[in-house]
């Protein structure tokens, strides 16, 4: 289910931001409002095409899973599986939303012991561990503190 989320005046000045492609920028803030108040969503590839960009004929399904890899690779997004179904999480959230009354995700979390990540929405990865630490190693690099380079 859609919901009301705001764009913050700092996101399109942030530098991660703006090296994304401009169909990732746009994919970027649908995924928040895709997302529950966890910045949880479902990532089946064909489901969220038709919700993000419904009127789009000229979107082929391979461009629209390029656009998915470009948010995964630069984790923005982790991708992971719960039960055989597939869903995603905004890492930064939090960052870029702020929820007063948040309810609780009706979605596993990718913490969750069934949960699996993987490195791309072409197909959850053959082998789950090279999956797992691709993910968790991209997950961790985006949370790690920006270093000032004039130093």
């Amino acid at each position: 289910m859609a919901r009301i989320r705001s764009i913050k005046p700092e996101f399109w000045q942030d530098e991660g931001v703006a090296r994304l492609s401009r169909d990732a920028r746009l994919l970027y803030i649908a995924l928040w409002s895709e997302a529950d108040d966890e910045g949880r969503f479902r990532a089946v590839p064909a489901y969220l095409k038709g919700r993000v960009f419904p009127y789009d004929d000229d979107l082929a399904m391979a461009d629209f899973v390029a656009i998915v890899d470009e948010l995964v690779t630069t984790a923005k997004v982790l991708l992971y599986t719960n039960d055989g179904e597939r869903f995603g999480l905004v890492t930064s959230f939090a960052k870029h939303q702020k929820i007063d009354h948040k309810a609780k995700s009706r979605i596993p979390s990718p913490d969750d012991p069934g949960s699996t990540p993987f490195a791309s929405p072409r197909e959850p990865s053959r082998n789950p561990r090279e999956g797992f630490r691709k993910s968790r190693e991209l997950l961790r690099r985006s949370r790690e503190p920006k270093r000032d380079h004039r130093e």
